[in-house]
């Protein structure tokens, strides 16, 4: 039976297509912010565990140096020694440009 919409005829398909393409709709967006919360939820647990090995490697250098810890102006490139990489000095949600690394010749 064909509904009326504005003057125009609605065929029963049309509306039933129409509504499944709303669900299919509903459903993207919910996959979709399910999708950046995870993301982001991976971006903190990654921040957290490069905090955790900055900690360690603060308390390495000062095992090393009797206890003392390294000044404010060379901290990064002290505490550069006692990590695998430099990728633990930033976060991956951070969006501001990182610096290169000089060439030590």
């Amino acid at each position: 039976m064909p509904y009326t919409f504005k003057g125009r005829w609605l065929h029963r398909r049309h509306f039933e297509a129409f509504v499944v393409f709303l669900i299919m709709l509903i459903v993207m967006g919910m996959v979709l912010h399910l999708y950046g919360t995870g993301s982001e939820a991976a971006n903190r647990t990654v921040c957290r565990a490069n905090l955790r090995h900055l900690v360690q490697a603060l308390q390495l250098y000062a095992q090393d140096y009797n206890e003392h810890y390294p000044t404010q102006a060379r901290w990064v490139r002290l505490i550069s020694a006692y990590t695998d990489n430099l990728k633990v000095f930033f976060c991956p949600s951070d969006d501001r440009p990182r610096p290169r690394r000089e060439q030590v010749e």
